[in-house]
């Protein structure tokens, strides 16, 4: 097992098998008798090529959200600026998404969540928060 050299071309085409038999549902023992090689390197190829994919993959997917969420925000600036109620729950929620995707400062529940299912000590916020609901639907009606 120990010691043996293998081309590329044979590494790649082997690891991808071991990927195959992997998601076959083989066992990491299995899979090393098979191939030939010890479970350890069975386990190192396979940890390697995921990382290969998914991580690429994730970064892309990241990057792709960053955009989106930039792009709803640029479009909801101006009608929070102005103070419309929904667009600024909106914008909060969209950089709270913001900022768990970066991985900065992961709240444990998000703002609107704080805000209705909060302790007694956010009462005085939900109590300001409902006057400004009451004053838009108020704007809204006349």
């Amino acid at each position: 097992m120990a010691g043996r050299r293998i081309s590329k071309a044979t590494r790649i085409a082997q690891t991808a098998a071991m990927l195959d038999d992997r998601l076959a549902s083989m066992t990491i023992r299995a899979i090393a008798a098979k191939h030939h090689v010890g479970a350890a390197t069975v386990q190192r190829r396979i940890d390697e090529a995921m990382d290969a994919i998914v991580i690429p993959k994730a970064d892309e997917l990241r990057k792709l959200y960053n955009l989106r969420y930039e792009r709803l925000l640029r479009n909801l600036a101006p009608a929070a600026d102005l103070g419309d109620v929904p667009s600024v729950k909106a914008s909060t929620m969209i950089l709270d998404h913001l900022r768990r995707l970066a991985g900065t400062d992961p709240p444990s529940r998000s703002f609107h969540e704080t805000l209705n299912h909060g302790d007694d000590t956010d009462s005085a916020i939900r109590e300001l928060v409902e006057q400004v609901n009451v004053k838009a639907a108020e704007t809204t009606d006349a």
